[in-house]
């Protein structure tokens, strides 16, 4: 493919299908390759991500970048993340045309942190955002949950009954481990929801985008304890549809039901309630009594 050269006021973005025609890519729907085509959602979500003060933004999953461009009006710096090369020299010419972009190929999964955020001026904040695939978006979010930079906010778009757990409340039937880990230190709530056709090509289901904001203080004080209370909602989330007794026991959190059942009637927890049943105020209690540690703060 010949890509013409930069020019001074970047051209329209090309349509999607025509720009994958010309750079020879066959999308396979078994893979979950279902690229966003409608920019004027691509717009709304990069205006989502905008924050008073300059920033930069890092991207998860780039595509055909007609995100990333969107991106490089509101974010100082823009870096985005793609495994397929096969797009890298049209992402050439983006980074040429728009910039500032910066874009890394590989597994964003297993790319250290510090390369995904050098190259941008130090002290700004960041923020992370993607179309996130619907088979990783729990690996990709709890990855970002659990990073050592500071984010001032998250803007993802994910399956819409993922964005509706995400953003139930903790006690609610929907609740899941996903939603008391982010309450942990984000709140969450969905802007809008994006129908099939937006995409190419059209997934089976509706998706939806959320906006994650860090709460003024998160419920933990120091990662340790952030990591021994995302390991107790894993475990007793792997048994949700058992009571609270044999969650415990079976998620090898107590010895046994009777440890399990000793250590929630010490909280004034009935053990015959379901682990969704817990505020958020009560699974740190018993996380706390079940692991025998003390609150960081």
């Amino acid at each position: 493919m010949t890509i013409p050269p930069p020019e001074p006021s970047p051209v329209p973005f090309p349509p999607l299908g025509e720009l994958l025609r010309r750079l020879g890519v066959r999308l396979q729907r078994s893979k979950g390759q279902h690229y966003l085509r409608d920019r004027e959602v691509c717009r709304r979500i990069a205006e989502l991500t905008a924050l008073a003060e300059p920033h930069a933004a890092l991207e998860v999953g780039a595509g055909i970048g007609n995100l990333t461009v969107e991106l490089a009006r509101t974010a100082h710096a823009v870096t985005a993340v793609e495994l397929e090369e096969r797009f890298s020299e049209w992402h050439e010419y983006l980074a040429a045309a728009y910039g500032p972009i910066r874009f890394l190929y590989g597994d964003f999964l297993a790319r250290p942190w510090e390369e995904l955020t050098e190259g941008a001026e130090e002290g700004l904040p960041w923020v992370g955002v993607g179309n996130l695939p619907y088979q990783l978006t729990s690996s990709i979010l709890f990855r970002f949950l659990e990073a050592p930079v500071p984010f001032r906010r998250l803007v993802f778009m994910v399956q819409r009954e993922v964005a509706d757990r995400i953003c139930s409340e903790p006690g609610e039937r929907r609740a899941g481990a996903l939603t008391y880990k982010i309450a942990l230190q984000y709140e969450a709530r969905r802007e809008f929801t994006v129908p099939p056709e937006a995409f190419l090509p059209p997934p089976k289901v509706h998706s939806a985008v959320i906006v994650l904001d860090p709460l003024p203080s998160p419920a933990y004080g120091s990662p340790e304890e952030r990591a021994a209370l995302h390991r107790f909602v894993e475990r007793v989330f792997q048994y949700r549809r058992k009571t609270l007794g044999n969650a415990m026991a079976m998620g090898k959190l107590t010895t046994d039901r009777a440890a399990a059942e000793e250590v929630l009637a010490r909280c004034g927890v009935d053990p015959k309630r379901r682990p969704e049943t817990l505020s958020l105020e009560e699974l740190i209690h018993l996380a706390h009594a079940t692991l025998g540690m003390e609150p960081d703060k």
